[in-house]
């Protein structure tokens, strides 16, 4: 389902920008000629679909209710499947995490530092990563982790995390990948206590 929900969106935008850019070109033909009923026909179609596509997006995360998911549980990243998954780890001190990065490709490299990570205190106030993923692919089947901080003050620590994709062409795809969308789902961290036993047991 997410895969054809994320093929639907991009046939989507392909569509609106087919007809909107053939509609400028139908409005610039109709201008020299001299036809302003066709020209204002091209333009109003231009317009409603520029519209439907901003109705669909902006429908995305009003659709699409809040959700934590339990520690331990991961984020998933769609290409023309669901490779890439991040689950998150809480760091030694207040201000870190430990994000993990998992492929499960065949043959593609994935790119962790396309996306951005947003962490969320116990008042639900949202807090940028001080520094971005670095830009390093990802080889398939392979896993790697990063130490994230935020800019947290005092008695605040990051509680939940999010991802969503940095570049602002996924803003015009609606749908599940579109970031508006991806902000409403997070991961709890585990609680401080618990981070370094679990972690042992995983190893």
């Amino acid at each position: 389902m997410p895969l054809l929900l994320r093929l639907l969106g991009l046939a989507v935008l392909a569509t609106v920008a087919l007809t909107v850019g053939g509609a400028i070109l139908t409005a610039m033909y109709a201008a020299v000629r001299g036809k302003l009923h066709l020209q204002r026909l091209a333009l109003l179609a231009s317009g409603v679909a520029t519209a439907e596509l901003a109705l669909l997006i902006g429908a995305g995360p009003l659709l699409t209710r809040e959700r934590v998911l339990s520690p331990g549980s991961e984020l998933s990243f769609c290409g023309f499947d669901c490779h890439l998954h991040l689950s998150a780890r809480p760091a030694p001190g207040r201000d870190g995490v430990i994000v993990r990065f998992r492929s499960d490709a065949r043959a593609v490299r994935e790119r962790p530092g396309a996306l951005r990570i947003v962490g969320y205190d116990a008042r639900g106030a949202r807090h940028a990563a001080l520094e971005p993923i670095p830009d390093i692919p990802l080889p398939a089947g392979e896993s790697v982790e990063h130490l994230v901080r935020f800019a947290v003050g005092p008695g605040e620590r990051i509680e939940r995390i999010t991802a969503i994709w940095r570049d602002w062409e996924s803003y015009l795809v609606p749908g599940p990948e579109n970031p508006l969308v991806q902000r409403q789902t997070s991961v709890a961290l585990l609680p401080q206590a618990e981070a370094p036993r679990r972690a042992a047991l995983a190893d």
